[in-house]
């Protein structure tokens, strides 16, 4: 693999040849490294020899548009399933094309990458993935796209709502896939053999529907700001208003979890615990350096994690507190100790990485593997500072 990494044809280019709307092109980069997956991994600059500034003409000037600055600005939505991961990007590499990727994250490989001709001012929000499908939310689309893992085929699926309806938050469990959607801020479920459709209604006065849980007997569903949390049975009826139970938020809810018999809310500056009712609530405060807990998990043993966003300290959330068990490692090599900045492992395909598209839905025998002693930091009060050594930042939604 070179050291350095080769630029992508200008997506100018490549979007004046795609000629009508396919759903089919998958592209395996071959012989050069991708300029940019996500803003989680940033490709060293690439300087061209310095020129003289030209002599402005006279009249009027009209500027020449040249492509979007980098390949993708940020990733959005990601699935993980039969140990493949699938991350999209949050906005087009060239206009209507979002990019979508897989990754065998064990062996650190690039699988493939894919370019989605979907049209409009596409950007990936939210993926879900099965064991025959990814289902596909894009900005600028009221449609669900759902893609073959085995052929790479993607087709455009399921209307939403109106014009301006996209969905925001996915969720899929068992048969059903969850909707939220913005900017009617409801509450769908899609029965995915048949694509019925049951519409749960508006969550709240916010745009954002985000959050989504479930359990035996109850959905649970939240919004942004201002912040509201409501508790349905399966079949759509409400049952209770939680929303006087929350804290104050500037940004309102960000995650929902439903594990062992409670709901775990993260809202402002604090991880709420109650029962479906409200009953049996527990406050606990977040650290300031944190700010806010973006995403939750529920570990093999059954232990629930919450993942911070300013210092990415990872916690387990206990019955009445957080307790810091670290933060990801930031020595910015892999496993191999190969330099992320000058061979990063999402650009493997320098180095030769092909095959069918039936290749990123093979199953997995091997499990994910787990943090130890030697790969975990002690909580950090700031990660700007290894973030931008490792030449990469974090994002939220």
């Amino acid at each position: 693999m070179n050291d350095q990494l080769e630029p992508i044809a200008d997506s100018s280019d490549r979007a004046g040849a795609a000629g009508p709307m396919s759903f089919t092109r998958r592209t395996l980069l071959g012989g050069t490294g991708i300029a940019a997956v996500g803003s989680a991994f940033a490709a060293p600059a690439l300087l061209g020899p310095a020129v003289a500034a030209p002599t402005a003409p006279e009249g009027e000037m009209v500027p020449i548009l040249e492509g979007t600055a980098s390949q993708t600005a940020a990733i959005n939505g990601n699935a993980f399933h039969d140990g493949v991961l699938y991350v999209g990007s949050r906005t087009a590499p060239s206009p209507g094309t979002p990019r979508l990727a897989a990754f065998d994250p064990l062996a650190e490989e690039l699988l493939w990458v894919q370019d989605l001709e979907l049209g409009s001012s596409s950007g990936i929000t939210q993926i879900a993935a099965d064991d025959d499908h990814l289902y596909i939310g894009a900005s600028g689309h009221t449609h669900l796209f759902r893609q073959d893992r085995a052929t790479g085929e993607t087709e455009q699926w399921l209307q939403l709502g109106g014009a301006s309806t996209i969905p925001y938050s996915m969720r899929l469990e068992g048969e059903h896939l969850w909707i939220g959607t913005y900017p009617d801020c409801r509450l769908r479920r899609i029965t995915v053999a048949s694509g019925e459709i049951l519409d749960f209604g508006r969550i709240g006065a916010s745009t954002y529907m985000v959050g989504i849980a479930l359990d035996e007997d109850h959905v649970y569903a939240s919004t942004a700001a201002p912040g509201e949390l409501k508790v349905f049975d399966h079949q759509g009826n409400l049952l209770h208003d939680l929303t006087e139970h929350l804290v104050e938020s500037p940004v309102g809810t960000l995650k929902v979890i439903a594990h062992e018999g409670l709901l775990y809310v993260s809202v402002g500056r604090a991880v709420l615990s109650m029962r479906p009712d409200g009953t049996e609530r527990v406050e606990r405060p977040i650290p300031d350096e944190d700010r806010y807990v973006d995403h939750f998990d529920i570990t093999p043993d059954g232990r629930l994690i919450a993942l911070a966003r300013n210092t990415t300290n990872y916690y387990e959330v206990t019955p009445d507190g957080l307790e810091c068990l670290g933060a990801p490692p930031r020595t910015c090599r892999t496993s191999d100790s190969r330099s992320w900045r000058t061979a990063p492992w999402w650009a493997s395909a320098a180095s030769g990485t092909s095959g069918p598209p039936s290749s990123a839905a093979r199953p997995r025998s091997s499990p994910p593997r787990r943090p130890t002693s030697d790969t975990r930091r002690p909580c950090s009060p700031s990660s700007r500072t290894a973030a931008a050594r490792c030449g990469w930042a974090g994002t939220s939604p």
